[in-house]
């Protein structure tokens, strides 16, 4: 586990814009995720980029949005499902904010993720769920 890196990986999103809506804090906390636990989170289908990629994602995990898609995802991968009295730094969390769901990450104080208002912590937002995410050993 890499705090440093990670810290450096969250830093790295400071000041860009905010241009792929729900997919900006998704792509956030991945790359936070992979940084500290120096690890790629892999798909089990090759996601291109194309419509037809991301239409395949959802068939294959059953999900019809983005926060399903993560979840199912993240069960399918054995990572275990936290209640929010059980927090720990680094962990995936899905917020509610202003009825859309986000992606953060969980610092061991706050939510930290990229929103429309840039880089930095969520508030104002409900707790949906949160999961832990291990490298396999």
């Amino acid at each position: 586990m890499n705090i440093s890196k990670a810290q450096n990986t969250m830093d790295s999103f400071i000041d860009k814009s905010f241009k792929y809506g729900q997919f900006d804090c998704l792509i956030f906390a991945i790359k936070t995720l992979e940084s500290f636990h120096e690890m790629t989170i892999d798909l089990p289908i090759i996601y291109d980029g194309s419509r037809k990629s991301i239409v395949k994602l959802f068939k294959y995990f059953k999900a019809k949005t983005l926060d399903q898609l993560v979840e199912n995802y993240c069960i399918k991968k054995g990572y275990k499902k936290i209640s929010k009295n059980f927090l720990q730094p680094f962990d995936l969390l899905i917020l509610n904010k202003n009825n859309e769901n986000l992606f953060a990450i969980w610092d061991g104080e706050k939510a930290l993720s990229i929103y429309k208002t840039g880089y930095g912590v969520i508030f104002d937002s409900n707790f949906v769920s949160a999961f832990r995410i291990k490298r396999s050993i």
